[in-house]
């Protein structure tokens, strides 16, 4: 899930704001670690920041949540269907997610 800071702004009612600067990561882990130490404020995952909130090393200043409009898919090959062992890797991604198997075509 891809969040902007625009799309966060707009979903709160706030509008754009003009920042005085900004800092840009390649990776999500270096964006979450600059902002516990202070770098600034970040948007995060709840599932990758959950644990961080409840120690303390983080704070979520709203207890707002937004759900972005990307997706995550699981394609098999129509060679791998055969094979319980994709099948049961497939079925065990989608439990970690809290997902549901929808059938091509349905």
């Amino acid at each position: 899930m891809y969040i902007d800071w625009g799309t966060w702004l707009t979903a709160l009612g706030v509008g754009e704001l003009k920042s005085v600067g900004a800092l840009h990561f390649s990776q999500y882990e270096q964006m979450i670690q600059a902002a516990i130490s202070g770098q600034g404020v970040a948007l995060g995952r709840p599932p990758l920041v959950n644990d961080l909130i409840k120690s303390g090393a983080l704070v979520a200043p709203f207890k707002q949540t937004l759900i972005g409009s990307r997706a995550y898919f699981i394609i098999e090959s129509r060679l791998s269907t055969s094979k319980p062992q994709v099948r049961e890797f497939a079925l065990w991604l989608l439990a970690g997610a809290g997902g549901k198997a929808k059938q091509e075509g349905s």
